[in-house]
């Protein structure tokens, strides 16, 4: 850099329209041997024609034409860098190019999400690099400082990140002295040194490229190349070359781009530094991780390797400038790396924790399919399901690929419940986590209908709490103390009786009341009740009778009822002849409410299982109404004339 003053602009190096039209360059230079070798080969193998000679007869007007050229690309490279100046200045980074068309730049330092040094290969030969700066807004929100030399563009880096975080911290020193550092005055807002977290030796590195199925697909393209080749088949060997270009491309820009990977932290960012031929050294604000996702090939199994993505918000990892960039932050790990990395990340070891339990196995408290999800998941749907924990909940799915998903509470933006008809049909609900855009996308696929409605109350309720109370990165924030949320509370199970310590919730108050009102009890209805035992839910039969104004007839009334609700268990007998029992004293046209533990529960019953025996009693399912965090009714409707 060449300021002198904290208000000069500075230039890039001279060089630098150059290095970003070297290619060009490049290919000119190739084109010109080319014609060149072309035609002293020619001089060689024909004779002389006596007609015209053409422009290739004056070899000195080709080269007054290349001349021409260079000065003239010169020249406009030279008006291009003397227009490209930078400035840091009292609030902002500042950009000034262009010479005929004038564009000024400026990005607040606490807008700023990322500072990236991107070294070309061109541009490492001439001992240069660029700084890119990635702003809020994402799309086209960067600024290029191309090129400086390599010392310069570490400083400028250093500052930047070292602003960014005053700027963006709530007690920051005044911006006059960060600016006096910027401009060379003085250094107190260069960034602290990077610790050391994670590098990824080289040879993991091939090795994951080779057991892609890239790899894996050319290898086979190679082989069969061969045998048509040997079997004077030649010609067809055409017709797989654009394939195997594509596929060999995509292994090599793997092996390039992530060859050499070193991670560590400066600060509440995360830095890595990577590249075979182009190298470059990206940043992540923690604060701005709103979800992760490990994900392990079944090509990886064996050798226990993981791969952890992140969706950041405003920014990609790597600039929104970068084609290459796809949010991955460590392409292969292993196991115990890439859950230090986690923790890292999320600056929390309880959902570490929770994260390793799925990795090696189902933990209580996991909620899943219902089997009647096995129809649509025939392999994957014992291992697909999530994990409410402490402050993310976590999402596991995959049989072949497996991939675990973390969501912060505080980072859940919004809710999406769809049904496609087939699990509308099975009684199925998929719920799916809006995150920023970016390659997690956080679901979990086909849970029983009051499960997907549940996580859907709970997610909202923790979400608004979480936002309000969070401090640290990605959202991580502890739940408050006692039993906040149903699904959180303290339960201890034993046979059929769960154990709820703690205080009841307005949540869940609200969830009893909503419950009733959807069963469509009415003041002054009469209503038996079949099934109590210990583990039924006394907040729901209390709201009952609260409704209809009197207490609940039990199993020996007599009398006509309005309407019955069955506690059942699996394992208590056959369903259809229990059902046929109530009939007798139940009026024309009124209703059954079955109450049935939640999938995943101890005793939960077969969506299936209650179909067929409704159907045949004579009844028919009208809907299922989730009631608390252990029960989930069904309601049976009599036709007409069964009574």
């Amino acid at each position: 850099m060449s300021t002198t003053e904290p208000s000069d602009f500075a230039r890039v190096h001279p060089v630098s329209p150059f290095i970003r039209g070297g290619i060009v360059v490049l290919a000119v230079l190739g084109y010109l041997v080319t014609q060149q070798v072309d035609r002293i080969a020619t001089s060689f193998s024909e004779v002389p024609d006596d007609g015209a000679g053409g422009a290739g007869d004056y070899p000195l007007v080709q080269l007054g034409a290349v001349a021409l050229a260079v000065l003239g690309a010169v020249l406009l490279g030279l008006l291009s860098w003397w227009f490209t100046r930078y400035r840091l200045g009292a609030d902002t980074l500042e950009m000034h190019t262009g010479a005929i068309f004038r564009q000024h730049r400026e990005v607040r330092y606490d807008r700023i999400q990322a500072v990236d040094l991107v070294r070309p290969l061109l541009a490492r030969l001439c001992g240069l690099s660029e700084v890119r700066v990635e702003s809020a807004g994402g799309g086209d929100s960067h600024v290029a400082i191309a090129y400086l030399r390599h010392a310069d563009a570490e400083a400028v880096r250093s500052r930047l990140l070292g602003l960014a975080e005053e700027a963006s911290a709530p007690a920051a020193v005044g911006v006059a002295d960060a600016v006096g550092a910027a401009a060379g005055v003085e250094a107190p807002s260069a960034a602290p040194p990077a610790r050391h977290v994670l590098t990824v030796p080289s040879e993991r590195i091939i090795a994951s490229v080779l057991l892609s199925w890239d790899s894996i697909l050319l290898g086979i393209l190679l082989v069969t190349a061969v045998a048509l080749a040997s079997l004077d088949l030649a010609p067809v060997i055409g017709g797989l070359l654009p394939v195997v270009v594509v596929n060999g491309l995509r292994a090599l820009g793997r092996l390039t781009r992530w060859y050499g990977l070193t991670i560590g932290r400066r600060g509440e960012t995360l830095t890595s530094q990577r590249g075979l031929t182009d190298t470059r050294t990206s940043s992540v604000p923690l604060h701005r991780v709103q979800a992760l996702a490990i994900r392990q090939p079944v090509l990886w199994r064996r050798a226990g390797w993981w791969s952890l993505t992140v969706n950041v918000a405003g920014a990609q990892v790597g600039s929104a400038s970068d084609s290459d960039s796809d949010s991955v932050l460590v392409p292969v790990a292993t196991t115990r790396e890439v859950l230090d990395l986690l923790e890292v990340v999320t600056a929390d070891t309880g959902t570490t924790r929770e994260v390793a339990s799925l990795v090696d196995g189902t933990p209580e408290g996991f909620v899943g399919q219902p089997r009647a999800a096995r129809w649509l998941h025939p392999f994957a749907h014992r291992r697909i399901g999530y994990l409410p924990g402490t402050r993310a909940v976590v999402t596991r799915s995959g049989w072949a690929d497996r991939r675990l998903e973390v969501v912060p509470w505080g980072r859940i933006q919004s809710l999406t419940l769809h049904q496609g008809p087939a699990a509308r049909r099975l009684g199925l609900a998929s719920l799916a986590f809006v995150s920023t855009v970016g390659p997690v996308r956080p679901e979990v696929a086909h849970l029983a209908e009051a499960d997907a409605e549940l996580l859907g109350h709970l997610a909202a309720a923790r979400s608004s709490t979480a936002r309000r109370r969070s401090s640290g990165p990605v959202g991580c924030d502890p739940a408050p103390e006692g039993v906040d949320w149903p699904m959180m509370s303290d339960q201890r199970a034993t046979g059929r009786t769960t154990v709820v310590t703690g205080e009841s919730t307005e949540q869940g108050e609200d969830l009893v009341r909503g419950a009733v009102a959807k069963l469509g009890f009415e003041q002054g209805q009469i209503v038996q009740e079949y099934g109590w035992d210990d583990d039924s839910d006394d907040a729901l039969r209390a709201a009952i009778e609260d409704v209809v104004g009197d207490p609940l007839e039990d199993e020996d009334y007599t009398g006509i009822v309005d309407a019955v609700i069955m506690w059942w268990h699996d394992d208590d007998g056959d369903l259809t002849d229990a059902l046929v029992d109530t009939l007798g004293t139940l009026a024309e046209g009124s209703s059954i409410v079955l109450l049935t533990p939640r999938p995943g529960q101890e005793g939960e019953v077969d969506p299936s299982e209650v179909d067929e025996a409704a159907t045949t009693a004579g009844l028919h399912t009208s809907g299922n109404v989730m009631c608390s965090d252990h029960w989930v009714a069904t309601r049976l409707a009599a036709r007409k004339g069964v009574a």
